[in-house]
């Protein structure tokens, strides 16, 4: 039994009427559309827009759109005219819905046209061979044949983009132009219709002209300017209105760079010295006030609908080979990761290989000095052929010896030995430097088996440095092509050339990465306020990477969250040279980071190893890199910098500053503090330092943090003091400026052991305001 919930039909019901009623209205719609068309008869006998906006009108339309057409065409038409007109609708309706049939025909962009040509020509023909021959009614006609397959054209692909702009795709520049002349021609077919002698056609031309201008500088002016000039033209309008509209439209174009305001302002004034020259009287304004209208109407729309249009528009050109370009780029680093894995691999597999048969060991010991001391001896035979196993156990024994005592003598060399051997003093000689060759051999492999070891873990390390490019690309970054076009020429507007990127991430936050030359002049303020006016976003700070050619800005868009860091260090002597080493920075990604490191012992060596790991730690985050890869390549180079063991302790601190999402990244590093709501609570969790494992990992712990929390974090430096001593005195003067100075001093003070450098950094939160 089927169980009917109440009301379920009535909405049903209600939901086909709505869908009734909204197809009613469209086609309500085009029918008045083609009428209007229909009865745009711009001169004697030559009224082709009716046809061809019937056969370029989407299929489903197609029959309203024929009888809105014909009834334009009867009403404004003599009545021979309007059957020939009428008699042409009636074959393009027959070829399209033939034409429909064919799937493999019917969506190119020709075929249409081709039917309103076809349409308008034979019935113009007929009409030709019924009457006596007339040059100028060929002339006519065969314009008339032409302005129907242009027309119809244009309003075939302009409902295609349509259609593209619906699904927000891209639309190229060849279906934008299609666009705007298919509305221009419906704005010619409404030249006629006034209002209190105002004219809305005159005021929607001006409007599409000034959007172009703006949108696409002095050539979008220039060119739709000029055709609605010579649309207009057709339509019976005074010479002083059609040329004032290519001349405004060029002015406004060239004033478009300085904003909207500009634009309008310098199409109003263009447009009434051009209207005055060519001949306009002071007895009627009314083009004036359409142009002061058109204006208005422009310096009113919002910003975000120009926005959206530029998003719209981009060549497809460049759509598609931006699409190749990532989707090679993504092969690329697909085929580079399987490189440096297989070669990973193979250095394993050799090595063992190699670890199996090559390996220095005792029996070579003992053959080198069979071949140097017996081979020509007397009693060769005996020691090695019939009393083989007892020399073997002798030459153990020596070996045994050589371990204990660092050498052998005749005297320390077992007696049976001693008994037999006729060149005892040899023998021991040939030992004593056979097995000090082998225990370098043996030393060497060992450097070397360590050193093949971290090749390969500098291998895999490369490759989880490919993993998370392709991540980044794969999953983490959306590209916005049409902005980076957007942004790159407002950046050439002001003088700037750069290689532009813009992508979102998975919160739809926005990122602009600028290349550009070392010796750009322009202020990276001047940049930044371009960027926020061309994406309509405020953005922060950006980060800056800089090399001996160009500098890279990494722009991000304005967080939630601020942060209030600092920090103070205290040296274990006293003295200028600190032990540890301190950065915080923000990664362009919207998060900021703070890195603690504290190298090994102290004064100078120990500040060159905490040096060393937190600016390359700092570098490859920056870079793009996660921070287990980030740890493992730093850890390689601390591995392989000197021969001395070289350590160093990492303290990290990540804080998403849009969701507030942050994590402590522990590597040999103390206990951190955290104050929310006057409580303090510790944070720490252990492992091992870098420099000492193969393949060290992170202690993690990740949390949220709120607006008015305080994070601290220090070296062991800070925390061999009595640590709840440190935590009261947080819980009470959180709010000093010079936080961090004052627990260095009460940790130096509270100290029980040897001192040592201190480190503390304090981190506020607060909102961005």
């Amino acid at each position: 039994m089927k169980i009917q919930e109440f009301g379920e039909i009535k909405g049903n019901e209600k939901i086909q009427l709505s869908s009734f009623a909204k197809s009613f209205c469209l086609q309500t719609f085009y029918f008045g559309v083609a009428a209007l068309t229909a009865s745009a008869s711009e001169k004697e006998f030559f009224s082709p827009l009716g046809i061809a906006f019937c056969s370029g009108v989407n299929r489903k339309y197609s029959l309203f759109s024929c009888f809105g057409a014909m009834l334009g065409y009867i009403v404004t038409n003599e009545y021979l005219s309007a059957f020939r007109y009428v008699m042409s609708l009636i074959l393009v309706y027959i070829l399209k819905a033939y034409i429909n049939s064919l799937p493999h025909v019917r969506d190119k962009n020709f075929i249409f046209p081709l039917i309103s040509l076809f349409s308008t020509a034979s019935t113009g023909a007929v009409m030709l061979f019924t009457a006596p021959f007339n040059s100028r009614q060929l002339f006519f006609r065969t314009a008339e044949a032409l302005f129907s397959f242009g027309s119809a054209y244009f309003i075939t692909v302009a409902f295609k983009s349509l259609a593209k702009f619906k699904n927000k795709e891209n639309i190229t520049k060849r279906e934008m132009t299609s666009a705007v002349i298919s509305v221009m021609l419906f704005v010619f077919s409404a030249s006629r219709v006034t209002f209190f002698g105002i004219r809305p056609s005159n005021v929607f031309c001006s409007f599409i002209i000034l959007c172009a201008a703006y949108l696409f500088k002095e050539a979008g002016g220039a060119i739709i300017g000029t055709g609605a000039s010579l649309g207009f033209s057709f339509t019976g309008v005074s010479e002083a209105l059609v040329f004032c509209y290519s001349v405004s439209g060029l002015f406004s174009g060239l004033f478009s760079y300085s904003g909207k305001m500009l634009c309008a302002m310098a199409y109003i004034f263009s447009y009434g010295a051009a209207f005055l020259f060519f001949g306009g009287t002071a007895d009627d304004l009314s083009p004036l006030i359409e142009t002061a209208l058109a204006s208005l109407a422009f310096i009113v729309t919002p910003q975000t609908f120009f926005t959206s249009l530029r998003e719209s528009y981009s060549f497809s050109s460049f759509s598609e080979d931006q699409i190749a370009l990532k989707d090679i780029m993504l092969l690329k680093l697909k085929m580079a990761k399987t490189a440096v894995s297989d070669m990973s691999d193979s250095v394993s597999r050799v090595s063992d290989l190699l670890k199996e048969n090559g390996s220095p060991d005792q029996t070579g010991v003992y053959l080198r000095v069979r071949d140097k001391v017996c081979s020509d001896c007397a009693v060769f035979e005996k020691c090695w052929r019939t009393g083989l196993s007892m020399t073997i156990n002798e030459y153990d024994r020596v070996i045994d010896t050589i371990r204990k005592t660092g050498s052998i003598t005749p005297s320390c060399a077992p007696v049976t030995l001693q008994n037999k051997c006729i060149r005892i003093m040899s023998l021991c000689d040939s030992f004593n430097k056979n097995y000090s060759a082998y225990c370098a051999r043996l030393g060497a492999e060992g450097k070397i088996e360590e050193m093949r070891k971290i090749t390969t873990d500098q291998f895999d390390t490369v490759c989880n440095m490919i993993d998370d490019l392709l991540c980044n690309f794969q999953n983490d970054i959306t590209p916005k092509a049409s902005k980076s076009v957007i942004i790159k020429n407002a950046l050439e507007d002001i003088g700037v050339s750069a290689f532009v990127s813009c992508y979102e991430d998975t919160e739809e936050h926005t990122f602009i990465n600028l290349t550009v030359k070392a010796d750009c002049a322009v202020p990276k303020e001047e940049i930044k306020g371009c960027l926020e006016e061309t994406v309509e976003k405020y953005l922060a700070e950006p980060v800056i990477i800089k090399n001996k050619e160009e500098k890279i800005l990494i722009f991000w868009e304005y967080p939630a969250f601020a942060i209030d860091c600092n920090y103070f260090q205290i040296s274990s002597d006293g003295g200028d040279i600190c032990g540890d080493c301190f950065d915080s920075f923000y990664d362009g990604k919207g998060n900021f980071i703070a890195v603690l490191s504290d190298g090994m012992g102290t004064g100078s060596r120990a500040a060159i190893d905490g040096a060393m790991a937190s600016s390359l730690f700092s570098k490859l985050i920056i870079s793009g890199f996660s921070f287990p890869c980030a740890l493992r390549l730093v850890n390689s180079a601390m591995l392989v910098k000197s021969r001395e063991e070289s350590l160093a302790t990492l303290d990290i601190l990540k804080i998403n500053l849009y969701n507030g999402q942050a994590g402590f990244y522990k590597a040999g590093a103390t206990v951190s503090l955290m104050k929310r709501m006057g409580k303090v609570s510790e944070i720490k969790k252990s492992a091992m330092p870098i420099g000492i494992l193969r393949q060290p990992e992170f202690a993690t712990i990740r949390g949220n943090v709120k607006s008015g929390d305080l994070l601290v974090i220090m070296s062991d430096g800070a925390t061999d003091s009595n640590i709840s001593e440190i935590k009261s005195y947080i819980a009470e003067n959180s709010a000093d400026e010079d936080l961090a100075q004052k627990l260095c001093a009460l940790a130096r003070a509270k100290s029980k052991q040897k001192p040592d450098d201190i480190t503390v950094a304090t981190v506020k939160i607060k909102p961005n305001i």
